[in-house]
This record gives structure tokens, sequence and C-alpha cells, in this order.
């Protein structure tokens, strides 16, 4: 087997290599911070105490649900990111720095997380925390485009351009939604801003529609001509 996980191959093998194993460790640590913003109330003289566990489940719930709301982000953005780079041949400079770049916001996430969960006014919780995934979105798109550029030159095969497209679409769609919620928290519509993230589902089917899927099955090869 090869050393190296990514499609780059010679030199440039080992540095592509550590930028995607680093990502990988950056995602890992983001999703494990997440967890230590669930806590149980303190335990004080006078405090009213869970009688079972699913009271005591009941207390730190908001808390609990914007965890499994984050922890599905972050891994939905670390799918995303390995569709991106997953036929990248070559290091590359400027791609180093975009994905270094996406990669600050992901590890805000614990910050926007714990703002989102109560740690400040509704408002402002919800705008931080979808302005940190928007700022993703954005910057995870110019990844995608950097990374693409020249033609494919950097990628392992040529990317066609339906499906250019529906690359794009996969990496912008989540920020019209996230950008949706900043607007609802700003101008106070808390339904748009608290649920538009199910405005990705629709969005991404449509991407489909305008844009051709790229095939993941290698095409079969033509049967043999008799003699």
């Amino acid at each position: 087997m090869s050393h190296h996980e990514s499609a780059a191959k010679g030199v440039d093998a080992r540095l592509a290599d550590r930028l995607l194993f680093f990502s990988d460790a950056v995602f890992a640590i983001v999703l494990t911070l997440l967890v230590f913003d669930i806590k149980l109330p303190p335990r004080s003289e006078g405090a009213v105490l869970a009688p079972d566990l699913l009271s005591a489940v009941g207390m730190i719930g908001p808390r609990l649900g914007t965890f499994l709301v984050s922890f599905l982000l972050v891994g939905g953005w670390w799918l995303i990111h390995t569709r991106v780079t997953r036929r990248l041949a070559q290091f590359d400079g400027l791609t180093a720095i975009c994905n270094f770049i996406f990669l600050l916001f992901i590890t805000l996430m614990p910050f926007a997380s714990s703002a989102f969960s109560g740690a400040v006014a509704p408002a402002v919780g919800l705008e931080i925390y979808w302005g940190v995934n928007l700022f993703a979105s954005l910057t995870l798109t110019l990844l995608f485009v950097v990374s693409s550029r020249g033609r494919g030159r950097l990628l392992s095969t040529p990317m066609q351009r339906g499906e250019w497209g529906f690359r794009f679409a996969q990496c912008l769609v989540p920020g019209i939604a996230f950008a949706a919620g900043v607007w609802g928290a700003a101008n106070e519509q808390y339904m748009v801003a608290q649920f538009c993230w199910v405005l990705i589902f629709p969005l991404m089917a449509a991407t489909r529609i305008f844009f051709r899927p790229p095939n993941e099955k290698p095409a079969a090869p033509p049967p043999p001509q008799p003699a």
C-alpha cells in the first residue's frame, strides 16, 4: 500500500498528505471540544435537584441540542471538505492558505456553539452561530475555486463543467441558508433564524437538477471486440 492517502504522487505527496492529515486533526479536535459546553447546573444549597435521569437531561436540553446540531454541522463540513480535496494531486501554497482560512472558522465552532446555547442574548447568539457557519461556507467555496483553478491542473483528473458547478454549489448552498439565519436574527425574524438550516435540503436537491452530479463509480471498460 502506498504511504500516502491523497491523490498526490512524487515529491508533492508528503506535503499534500500533511495538509489533509492536519485538516482531519483540526476537525477531530473541534468535535471533541464541542462536548465541553455540556455541563450540569452547579449543585448548591437550596438548589432544585433533578429527581431522575429524564429531569436531569431536561435541565441541559438546550445545550445538548446545540451540541448535536454543531456536531452534525462540523461533520457535514468535514464531508464536503473531503469532496473538495479528494483529488488534490499537487501541493499548492495558495490552496494551503485557503485551507487554513477555512479551518479558522471551523475552530470557532465551539465558541459559536456556546453563544448559541445561551451565553449571550438569543439574537446575538444566533448571529454569531450562523455567521461563523456562513464564513465557513464562503471560505470552503474559495478553497474549492482555488484548488480547481487552471482547468484542474492541481487535480488528479480533470473536472468537467457540470461537475465543477455541482461541487461549487455544494460548498456555497449552506452559506445561503446561513445568511438567511443571520438576516433573521438581525431583523428579529426568529423563526427564520432558528430554522434556516432547513433551507439546505431543498437547495441541495436543486443543485442536482441544475448541475450534473459527478459519477462516483468508474466507467466500465468497453467489451472486447470480436476478432
